[in-house]
């Protein structure tokens, strides 16, 4: 069974300032990343998800633009797909952020994924 590992990072080194996000993000482990599959078929490994948004890296070579439209379906761990439709809110050498412009991820599914990673054995 894979494991998950524990944020390294302590509670009091985290930042502590005005919460500037507007829905709760799933930030996936290196393991248990859904993909995106864009309509043309290429497949992304996806960060982190929200409601309202989806963080993915990215090939070298593809570029992203800010505020192109993307259209495709996330892939999670139990194979349910949803799809989605947004626009390029940043983009750099590494990952793409896109904001959800049609329909949002519903929150029932953000829950799922989150009791799902808290059923999953940690590290040591």
């Amino acid at each position: 069974m894979k494991c998950i590992r524990k944020n390294t990072v302590k509670q009091e080194e985290k930042y502590d300032g005005p919460q500037r996000r507007s829905h709760y993000r799933i930030e996936y482990p290196i393991t248990e990343r859904p993909l995106l599959i864009m309509g043309d078929g290429e497949e992304y490994e996806v960060i982190d998800i929200c409601e309202g948004g989806v963080k993915f890296f990215y090939h070298a070579g593809k570029v992203f633009l800010p505020l192109q439209s993307v259209k495709g379906k996330i892939r999670y761990h139990d194979d349910a797909e949803e799809e989605i439709e947004g626009r390029v809110l940043r983009a750099n050498d590494d990952f793409v952020v896109v904001q959800l412009t049609q329909k949002k991820i519903p929150y029932k599914r953000i829950v799922k994924e989150q009791f799902y990673f808290r059923k999953k054995p940690e590290c040591p």
